[in-house]
């Protein structure tokens, strides 16, 4: 990696060594005691393991004695970290106690001690009985286990091809003489010829052009010089640096940067040759000035990141005089994308989650009664306006009643004004409730008895949203409600879980991270494996975009957004569907988004449900 200087190199070869000794300096080990308490969810069992202070994901798995990867499989919404108070589902199954079952028996046969088992079952005090039904963690040992129930200190099977989380866009065949350990084959390709590779059938572009290698800038956020002088000296030792925090901000980047070596290891193995050139730039333009600066720079194929506003605009002027194309990792802002057709912006806009947000309620609610509710926020007026116009658009083919707007006087105690902007300007389909103004007796005068309720909230602020759906479940009995929220909410703890159910609540995001996929499950393993911690939900985001961009360079080349249409036709493991909202003079924004809902006490991709 030419451009990387030995500091940076060492600071990485450090960071390998840090999570388990940060973790042994500022925690103390908390001894984790196992549940009795068996609950079943559809059909299956589940000991209900309440999370104590000091309680890590890695120390519950050993007290039941199962996987990280099985808790996290039944509880996804560990994603966003263990905390405590929380109640989660530890995977169990059933015994039922025959003639000649003894204690010794049985736990020779499951693989416990008779402590483990007396532990579990503490009715085995009075001794054994038959018919009795004992629950032990885990699977029972008979069930056929697949390869995502691998150990964790079982070395996982190395694949090709990374793969990413798919989408509702169905896959295309690969023919069986193209294993997935196919190498793209580029130099013999005609304009007619068909692309099979462990990408699928991908379809020939007149635009595109090869090289042997191609060159990726990444402009990652690393705080380099915030780091203590001994962090980069070549005599770094682990014990020297238990002293650094975690919280230290010289890490906040640090799982992307693991989440593009991932792909970037992928790819390469397939036979494409790609050299990744990391540069520290945050918020400082002269970073950035010295970054493009660095010789050769101009040559690079592709540049992702930075990751702040002000530098990402330096950089994508600097792009666009030199013909070099721009990725914007995290930034959701669509209006950087005018006047620079350069840039692909990998996170949709809010616009563009609730237009497609009101397409889904059309398509699949034509019938319902649909709420808006929204406190007309002076800064997110456009995007709520958006909104009701393609949530109208999308009923308009279903004949609806008028839209009535709430828009209450503090005198008038909830009576409706007299001028109805909404309906002047045409929008019809729905209610639209200012609940700042009205509070939840307006909202609930706008219900129906007689027909489901779906109540779009278009409000964040977690003591918002505790009281919200504490209000509204009282009142879940009298009415039938789906209440649909925003990306905000995901990242909400306090939230009580019998709401988020009783609701069935469902977030719109730009992305959905699905535990129970084996794609998932495969990055998640290979990420252990790597780093020995777990992946961050910058990580996932990381190794997609990294795998997409440098899976477009390896099929088209430098100009593969001149081959975008056929882009947007990839195999399904791709989240990505790249439009240009503002024409051909602007850049590319990333049109695909995810919704999913609260269910069964676990996470679901909704769209994956659609026929």
């Amino acid at each position: 990696m030419k451009f990387v200087r030995k500091r940076f190199l060492l600071f990485v070869a450090s960071l390998f060594v840090l999570p388990s000794c940060f973790l042994k300096a500022q925690f103390q080990a908390v001894e984790v005691h196992p549940s009795a308490k068996v609950e079943v969810v559809n059909g299956d069992y589940f000991f209900l393991h309440p999370v104590l202070p000091g309680h890590t994901l890695y120390s519950i798995s050993r007290a039941y004695d199962v996987t990280q990867e099985m808790i996290i499989d039944q509880n996804p919404e560990l994603e966003y970290g263990l905390q405590s108070d929380q109640v989660i589902k530890i995977p169990a199954f059933a015994h039922l106690v025959v003639a000649g079952d003894t204690e010794y028996n049985l736990s020779r046969r499951y693989g416990f001690t008779i402590d483990q088992l007396r532990v579990f079952n503490p009715a085995l005090s009075d001794g054994l009985k038959l018919g009795q039904q004992l629950f032990l963690p885990g699977r029972h040992p008979d069930a056929i286990v697949s390869e995502d129930h691998v150990k964790d200190d079982e070395p996982a099977q190395e694949r090709t091809r990374l793969p990413v989380w798919p989408t509702e866009r169905a896959p295309q065949p690969i023919e069986s003489e193209h294993s997935v350990d196919a190498v793209l084959i580029r130099d013999s390709l005609q304009h007619d010829s068909v692309i099979r590779s462990i990408y699928g059938t991908i379809s020939p572009c007149l635009h595109a052009s090869h090289k042997e290698t191609y060159h990726v800038a990444l402009l990652i956020p690393l705080y380099l010089d915030d780091l203590p002088p001994y962090i980069v000296s070549d005599s770094l030792q682990p014990d020297i640096i238990e002293g650094l925090s975690l919280r230290h901000r010289s890490f906040s980047f640090l799982p992307y940067y693991q989440g593009v070596l991932i792909a970037l290891d992928s790819i390469q193995k397939q036979g494409v040759d790609i050299q990744l050139h990391v540069f520290d730039v945050d918020q400082s333009e002269l970073k950035a000035r010295q970054a493009v600066s660095s010789p050769g720079f101009s040559n690079m194929d592709l540049i992702i990141g930075p990751f702040f506003s002000n530098t990402l605009n330096y950089v994508c002027n600097y792009a666009l005089h030199n013909n070099i194309h721009v990725v914007s990792p995290l930034l959701p802002d669509r209006q950087k994308l005018r006047g620079y057709p350069n840039l692909f912006n990998v996170i949709p806009s809010l616009e563009v989650q609730l237009t497609d947000l009101a397409g889904y309620l059309g398509d699949k609610y034509p019938e319902t009664n649909i709420v808006v509710v929204h406190n007309n926020q002076p800064q997110a007026l456009s995007v709520i306006n958006s909104f009701k116009r393609s949530l109208s658009v999308s009923l308009g083919s279903q004949e609806k009643s008028q839209l009535q707007l709430i828009q209450t006087d503090w005198r008038n105690d909830g009576a409706d004004t007299p001028e109805n902007d909404a309906v002047k300007n045409g929008y019809h389909g729905f209610n639209e409730v200012v609940y700042e103004r009205v509070g939840i007796r307006g909202l609930l005068s706008k219900l129906s008895e007689n027909k489901d309720n779906i109540i779009v909230t278009l409000i964040s602020g977690e003591a918002f949203l505790s009281n919200y759906l504490r209000e509204l479940s009282i009142h879940s009995g009298q009415y039938a409600i789906k209440v649909f929220g925003i990306p905000d909410w995901k990242d909400y703890e306090s939230i009580e879980i019998d709401y988020l159910q009783n609701l069935h609540v469902h977030i719109f995001s730009p992305y959905f991270i699905d535990y129970s996929d084996q794609h998932i499950k495969d990055f998640i393993r290979r990420y252990r494996i790597e780093f020995k911690t777990e992946p961050s939900s910058d990580a996932f985001m990381a190794v997609s975009t990294a795998y997409y961009f440098f899976s477009a360079l390896a099929i088209y080349g430098s100009s593969f957004p001149d081959c975008m249409e056929q882009l947007n036709k990839l195999p399904a493991d791709f989240a990505f569907y790249f439009q240009r909202p503002y024409g051909t003079d602007s850049g590319w924004e990333n049109d695909f988004t995810t919704l999913f809902k609260y269910e069964d006490f676990r996470l679901v991709d909704v769209k994956k449900e659609l026929p």
